[in-house]
């Protein structure tokens, strides 16, 4: 039998050993807290950190991320693009000190980084742990919630120096509280860079308080509308300098990119599917049930055009069959779903009524 092109295809970035991802450069604005405090203690236990596998949290340390699945680690692409292996990076959850607290360190399986980041844009990776954490995930932002002129929260273990000759790294977790800013705006400080929809900007144009170096691929949030829980809202990215006056940081827009982050943490298998006609023209269509669906679609398009095509949900149901008339001719294919979740579709047949 003949086979429809129904299919998907991932492609992860691996390329050369981590270089100085966090460190300043002219040609390459870099992520850049200063002006805040100390956290409180498990007050955000998403929070992650990014540290070398033969490293200590202090020493290892390169940058941030959180937790969005308890299998999936969000972070900038820019913290990862220089990874050789995923094997060379693990994840640490439940720290606070760097130099006292031991935390849950979890080796990374896999690396995706958004097949559209370049110069900055679309500056967002995940990473896959190697099992599943108890910690509690972030939520993301509703993508028609309005953020502009908010107060957000960033962040991070990162640079509390303005100075970038001077870098003062230090062992406790740190927070500060930033306006966010339009791009508009952003865009009418930073002429030196295009300031993209996939960005955001914070930040107070006196400067002062910023996230710096080490803090990249960790979270700007916001409190949600209920007012007792947090969106996180950006992911740490690039700026000019740390807290310089007349600038503002910038962060990838993380609502943008909802359907990236639904592709890839849905982890539904794709269905295996039969195709028979039997007297009287029936046709039978049976699938393989596949765990954690909550339905099933069939997509059909006229043989042997290909197209258009098209679909209907069937329910939980794992077999269907149907009277056909002669002459209908069609490919078929089967795509399990759990709310906006969809996995592969299955194997695509054909099937021709004489």
């Amino acid at each position: 039998m003949k086979k429809m092109l129904f299919i998907l295809s991932i492609a992860s970035l691996c390329l050369s050993e981590i270089m100085a991802a966090t460190l300043p450069l002219i040609s390459k604005p870099t992520p850049r807290i200063v002006g805040g405090e100390i956290s409180n203690h498990n007050a955000w236990p998403w929070m992650a950190i990014l540290v070398m596998h033969d490293q200590s949290p202090l020493e290892g340390q390169f940058c941030g991320g959180t937790l969005i699945h308890p299998q999936w680690v969000l972070t900038a692409a820019h913290c990862v693009e220089d990874i050789f292996s995923s094997r060379s990076i693990d994840v640490l959850f439940g720290m606070h000190n760097l130099r006292t607290d031991e935390g849950e360190r979890v080796p990374v399986q896999k690396i995706v980084i958004h097949p559209n980041y370049q110069n900055l844009d679309s500056d967002i990776a995940l990473l896959k742990l190697e099992k599943p954490v108890a910690y509690t995930p972030v939520n993301l932002i509703n993508s028609d919630m309005s953020t502009e002129g908010k107060m957000a929260t960033a962040l991070g273990w990162g640079n509390t120096s303005a100075l970038d000759t001077r870098p003062i790294f230090l062992d406790e977790l740190r927070q500060v509280e930033l306006p966010i800013v339009s791009n508009t705006e952003c865009s009418n400080i930073h002429h030196w860079f295009e300031i993209t929809p996939n960005m955001l900007c914070a930040g107070f144009i006196e400067g002062g308080k910023d996230s710096c170096q080490g803090d990249s691929g960790g979270p700007l949030v916001i409190k949600n509308e209920s007012g007792d829980g947090w969106n996180q809202v950006g992911i740490v990215s690039f700026g000019d300098g740390c807290a310089q006056p007349g600038s503002y940081g910038v962060y990838t827009r993380v609502s943008i990119f909802n359907d990236f982050l639904t592709e890839q943490l849905c982890e539904l298998e794709a269905p295996v599917m039969t195709l028979d006609v039997i007297e009287n023209n029936t046709l039978v269509i049976s699938w393989s049930q596949v765990a954690n669906a909550t339905g099933y679609n069939i997509y059909y398009a006229p043989y042997p055009f290909g197209i258009p095509i098209e679909h209907f949900d069937i329910g939980k149901e794992t077999k269907l069959l149907i009277h056909l008339s002669s002459g209908n001719n069609f490919y078929v294919a089967i795509r399990a779903y759990n709310d906006s979740c969809q996995s592969g579709f299955s194997n695509s047949d054909f099937f021709i009524i004489p």
